[in-house]
């Protein structure tokens, strides 16, 4: 299961296929969303003008939009990237028609970012820890493009705080989401993990595996206000596409990740996948 899971939104390391947590169709529930996948300064700036209202720094806007730029630079002008906002296709978005990982190699020898460093990349100066882990294998593609990629680099403190939020959590054996969230985010206070209060979050798709009773954040994004709705900024996985999708209410952003991860459990056997909201319930 772990091996599953390193595919849910990280880079399986050089030479292994990439496969990512956002890899299926997006919004196939067909909300009333539109979305950019931030390819110029228009949607660039629409989005960060949010995103430091929201409390985020100048400087955590500067490293996450020079990783979208790279990523742009990397990939050319793709068919699907949409510049400005666009309507989510009621059968969703299929981005496997190309083949991003071919793309991203023949040009870079280590991992692209996962959908965790770039919601870490946007939140850092906000989060901490009081205990500073080294980053499980669990994490391996993260950790190769921690170490080899210059534009996703983070200090010896946030490598410490970066671990200790996303390395995976043991967990009992059990078929109950709430048993498997109360245990993560006891673990989380256990090792100190604080959210700064501002309007800014990291929204978290909890994942169970029953093969070694852990769970551990499969998909990571952030949600900050947009008006009466709300702005939704993720990397769909890695060598996939930024994505920032608006949304008319919570229930459409709840509604669009469960339609992407719902079904990534063993039913039976595993607890259902779950949202949080930073260190709450979404």
């Amino acid at each position: 299961m772990k091996k599953l899971a390193s595919v849910l939104c990280l880079a399986a390391v050089l030479g292994g296929a990439l496969t990512g947590c956002g890899s299926e169709a997006q919004n196939p529930t067909g909300s009333p969303a539109v979305y950019t996948n931030l390819i110029g300064a228009k949607s660039q700036e629409e989005a960060s003008s949010l995103l430091s209202s929201a409390g985020i720094s100048d400087n955590a806007l500067e490293a996450y939009l020079a990783l979208v730029d790279d990523y742009t630079a990397v990939m050319g002008d793709q068919p699907q990237f949409q510049d400005d906002f666009t309507r989510l296709p009621e059968e969703g978005i299929n981005y496997d028609t190309v083949d991003y990982y071919e793309i991203w190699m023949s040009q870079r020898q280590y991992a692209d970012v996962s959908c965790r460093v770039t919601a870490f990349t946007i939140l850092r100066d906000g989060i901490s820890s009081s205990t500073a882990l080294a980053g499980d294998s669990f994490l391996m593609g993260d950790i190769d493009a921690l170490e080899q990629y210059d534009l996703s680099h983070m200090s010896d403190e946030e490598l410490g705080i970066y671990f200790s939020l996303f390395n995976p959590v043991p967990v009992p054996s059990t078929t109950d989401e709430r048993v498997v969230s109360d245990t993560l985010l006891a673990e989380w206070q256990a090792r100190g993990i604080t959210f700064a209060e501002r309007d800014a979050k990291l929204i978290s798709v909890v994942l169970h595996s029953e093969l070694d009773n852990t769970a551990y954040v499969g998909h990571a994004g952030v949600l900050v206000p947009d008006g009466a709705g709300w702005l939704f900024v993720e990397k769909l996985a890695p060598t996939y596409p930024n994505q920032a999708t608006r949304f008319e209410t919570r229930e459409q952003i709840s509604d669009y990740l469960m339609a992407q991860y719902g079904e990534h459990y063993t039913k039976g056997e595993a607890a259902p996948p779950f949202l949080l909201e930073n260190n709450h319930p979404f």
